[in-house]
């Protein structure tokens, strides 16, 4: 029996392998062909993977309601893309594992659950089965940051640890690049001169109408104009000569490639992080 991560445990003490959404795929694939499979508890979600893999498998005729109502829809329309709009349309089950949860639980041991031994350690099988024994199914990885975000701020972090020497593992739930910064067509705003410094920040104070902490921002600009140096010194093709934007009074803000700034920005720190 494959069954879905979020199944009750008593569920996974039955199962022989336990899968995510992200790994049912590779999971299913990597099965000796000869053996029968019995998914549970999505129907959708193991249609997909039969539909992906080629295998047959028996379903048990379970659904998140959330999935169901989008079934549906594809059902009926499938040339057409629905978005959800309604408040109601996520698994409200899903959203209370909220990520600050999941840092005090590995920070602070928080947010425990108990559970019999018995039922725990038969439980775990399935989970060891996908870590270890499913043949690469999952990967351990060691490092000494991990970043999650491969938008230009984490990258640019990871950039930095690494050239201080260490280890990082820089986690993106989506292929590179990643993060909104690709979407970003204005470009970086940076203080012209010391003698922009305070004129730059009258401006930010201004445009941010009482939301800006004047020390924070003032202790961006000064770093600011080192850090330019530092990604044209990198080979990022900024333009030499800045425009004047929305919310300044003068032009500080330095382009590449027109309104794909956001983009070449990411790919070219991508590029950086990357080379040996």
């Amino acid at each position: 029996m494959v069954a879905y991560v979020n199944t009750k445990a008593e569920v996974k003490t039955l199962a022989d392998v336990r899968v995510t959404s992200a790994n049912a795929v590779e999971a299913v694939s990597r099965l000796p062909e000869d053996r029968a499979i019995y998914f549970v508890p999505d129907m959708f979600l193991g249609a997909h993977v039969t539909r992906a893999t080629g295998r047959k498998m028996d379903l048990f005729l379970g659904e998140c309601h959330v999935h169901a109502g989008f079934h549906r829809l594809k059902k009926e329309a499938p040339e057409k893309a629905f978005f959800p709009v309604k408040p109601d349309a996520v698994c409200e089950y899903m959203k209370r594992i909220a990520l600050e949860k999941v840092y005090l639980s590995l920070k602070e041991m928080r947010h425990a659950i108990r559970m019999p031994e018995e039922v725990a350690k038969r439980a775990r099988r399935a989970l060891e089965a996908m870590v270890h024994g499913g043949r690469g199914l999952m990967e351990r990885l060691t490092a000494d940051l991990l970043i999650l975000g491969a938008g230009v701020a984490g990258v640019y972090a990871a950039l930095a640890a690494k050239e201080r020497g260490a280890r990082v593992l820089l986690a993106s739930k989506d292929p590179l690049p990643a993060g909104s910064t690709p979407w970003a067509q204005g470009g970086v705003a940076f203080p012209v001169g010391e003698e922009d410094l305070e004129a730059h920040l009258r401006d930010t104070l201004t445009a941010g109408r009482g939301l800006v902490e004047e020390g924070v921002a003032r202790s961006i600009l000064e770093e600011a104009p080192r850090h330019l140096e530092r990604l044209r010194a990198f080979g990022l093709p900024f333009h030499p000569e800045p425009t004047r934007e929305g919310g300044h009074s003068r032009a500080r803000v330095f382009h590449l490639g027109g309104d794909r700034s956001g983009l070449l920005l990411l790919q070219g720190l991508l590029e950086r992080l990357s080379a040996p």
